[in-house]
Formats: structure tokens, C-alpha cells, sequence
């Protein structure tokens, strides 16, 4: 047998994941990043030393990499949301999509993938609103 050009063996590569939109369906999601900042108040005694510190976890927003499931796959749109687990110590989070970017490359060995950010939902439900017609 000839060896082969390339292999597809059908599962995620180790950095990667599928994660599952409300709305659009299952895409392979790489180079996951999560970023969780915390904001400072600090305040200091009338002499200018440090008194106290208050830290407060701050909005946490989420980039990957989605690779298209097919060629022929439209990708999930603005506030369609996805929950999973990353990390145990949070536990199940969902995050909506903020708008992904529209790219396409003519090249026909790379696969489909667009970046994507998202934001922690915050609150118990997320609503849509259809644009307002002008």
C-alpha cells in the first residue's frame, strides 16, 4: 500500500475539543484560551501606606480557533451560546459568541476555520433581540 498523503483518524487532536452551540451545531474548537482577570481596589491610610485590598473576579471572556464541520457548514452566529466544562474548579460555564469574523482563504488543503471570541454569561438567561429594521 502506497503511504498516504494524510490521515483523518476522526477525533480531536490533543488541544483541542467539541463543543456544541445552542443553534448551530458541533465544531472542533482549538487553541482554546480563557481568560479570567480580576479587578484590584486598593486603599491606603491617611500616611500613604497600604491599608487593604479588595479583588473581585472581573468578566471572563473566552478565544478558540472553530474548524468548519464541512465544507458546506455556516458557522454560529452572534449570541449563540455553548456550555462546557474546562475546568473543574468552575464547574459548567456557558459563554456567548461575540460577532465571529468572516474569512475564507481559496486554498483548498487548509480546513475551514474562523477565530471567535466569547463572554461568560453572567446571568440566569440570555435574550436576543432582532436587529431594527432602518
Amino acid at each position: 500500500m502506497p503511504v498516504p498523503g494524510s490521515v483523518l483518524d476522526g477525533s480531536p487532536g490533543y488541544g483541542s475539543r467539541v463543543i456544541t452551540f445552542a443553534t448551530a451545531g458541533a465544531f472542533i474548537a482549538e487553541n482554546i484560551d480563557i481568560q479570567r482577570p480580576v479587578s484590584t481596589a486598593r486603599d491606603r491610610k491617611t500616611s500613604g501606606e497600604p491599608n487593604r485590598s479588595r479583588y473581585t473576579v472581573d468578566f471572563i471572556s473566552l478565544t478558540a480557533t472553530l474548524q468548519a464541520p464541512a465544507g458546506s457548514s455556516g458557522w454560529p452566529q452572534f449570541g449563540d451560546t455553548f456550555t462546557d466544562t474546562f475546568d473543574t474548579n468552575y464547574g459548567a460555564e456557558t459563554f456567548i459568541l461575540m460577532p465571529p469574523p468572516y474569512a475564507e482563504t481559496n486554498d483548498p488543503s487548509t480546513l475551514r476555520k474562523i477565530n471567535i471570541t466569547c463572554q461568560k454569561k453572567n446571568t440566569s438567561t440570555v435574550t436576543t433581540v432582532a436587529p431594527v429594521a432602518q
